[in-house]
């Protein structure tokens, strides 16, 4: 065979592969449907495929006051009477 032969018979390989796993993979998503184990497959499968960055919290600096001698208790408001 010549290599141009046998890299068409293995790219057509392939597509017919990926086609069969995704009609195995849709067959079980619609009649067992474990959404955590669906999850967890997807979930490794996109490991680290798009940057991480973007999907971090950014950081919050939280100020905290020290309460002076005459400040009422939290949760209490100060009445004028």
């Amino acid at each position: 065979m010549s290599d141009a032969l046998l890299q068409v018979l293995i790219f057509l390989g392939l597509i017919v592969l990926s086609y069969l796993m995704y009609i195995i993979v849709r067959y079980t998503r619609n009649h067992r449907p474990n959404t955590q184990l669906w999850g967890t497959i997807f979930e490794a499968l996109s490991h680290y495929t798009q940057p991480q960055d973007q999907l971090k919290e950014p950081k919050q600096q939280i100020q905290k006051q020290k309460r002076q001698a005459g400040d009422p208790p939290r949760g209490e408001a100060k009445t004028d009477t």
